[in-house]
């Protein structure tokens, strides 16, 4: 049983023998929230009531009101907002197309945010350390996962945490209170590239008409550097044969900014070998396919 009496605005409740403040409030994403705190006495009930009460009602930006969230929120709480948030389908504006928001791809990061709240979903976000995340970091390595992927999930956790800092429920996150904790330089590096030896005889083999429909591919990504998505969604207009460029679209993009690359003389021939086969102008839609078939004209 409860027994609650109402002042001004809140509660004091009493459960078990022990004195509760109680205040429903909306939090700054316009949801109904509840805070509670423990009293000493009754006397202690009411200027604690009092004081909790002033700091919502002195909340215009809603800062103490998430001041007072981050007290007690725990990880996994702040995962959900985060997710809810940030880990959405991509969405664009103006033509050509830019993202604006969200990710073209988040399964992923959905997958690394269930890892991290697995390890640190009821604690406190006030109370992760640095010391508590460099555990953790030694806990994956330990587990046989590469650098890189380790990595990856400490970017996405301060990834979250900088994203509770800008929203005020913490002044701090763990990162900033000591060494890095991320290090890209551990990481093996991936340089390994063909050998001239080894680029002739891969051109040598794709010459064959059973390959020949992927031999532009790889030559585009030999010669450009592109990756195979922005390859895959190239378009006609997207290539200027007079200036010798392509355009990547920053739709297509992975950083979603465009760019330009050079054509060289090998990948002229073979975009120029594509285009007259297809017998399409400039202006039709295009993609490098490594099926040879498309719903689009191949390029």
């Amino acid at each position: 049983m409860e027994n609650g009496y109402e002042e001004r605005k809140g509660f004091v409740v009493e459960k078990a023998g022990k004195l509760y403040v109680r205040i429903a409030y909306t939090d700054s994403l316009g949801r109904r929230r509840e805070l509670m705190r423990r009293a000493k006495d009754k006397k202690h009930a009411k200027e604690l009531k009092k004081r909790l009460v002033k700091q919502l009602e002195n909340s215009a930006e809603g800062n103490q009101r998430a001041e007072l969230d981050g007290q007690r929120m725990t990880f996994r709480q702040l995962a959900e907002r985060y997710e809810a948030v940030k880990l959405i389908p991509a969405q664009y504006v103006g033509d050509p197309p830019r993202k604006v928001a969200g990710l073209r791809s988040f399964e992923t990061p959905k997958l690394q945010l269930r890892q991290l709240v697995e390890h640190f979903g009821a604690a406190r976000i006030r109370a992760i350390t640095h010391s508590q995340v460099d555990e953790y970091r030694l806990k994956r390595l330990s587990e046989k996962l590469k650098i890189a992927s380790v990595n990856r999930e400490l970017a996405l956790l301060r990834s979250v945490v900088n994203f509770a800092k800008r929203e005020g429920f913490i002044t701090r996150t763990p990162f900033e209170m000591g060494a890095p904790l991320i290090s890209a330089a551990d990481e093996t590096k991936r340089d390994r590239v063909l050998s001239r030896d080894e680029e002739e005889k891969l051109l040598l083999a794709l010459s064959d008409k059973r390959r020949l429909h992927i031999r532009a591919l790889v030559v585009a990504a030999l010669d450009s550097g592109s990756r195979k998505n922005e390859l895959l969604t190239l378009t006609w207009r997207d290539i200027d044969f007079d200036s010798g460029v392509i355009t990547i679209q920053a739709f297509n993009s992975k950083t979603a900014k465009s760019r330009q690359v050079p054509i060289s003389a090998r990948l002229k021939d073979e975009l120029q070998r594509i285009r007259n086969d297809s017998g399409q102008t400039p202006t039709v839609s295009c993609a490098l396919n490594s099926n040879g078939r498309n719903s689009k004209t191949q390029l």
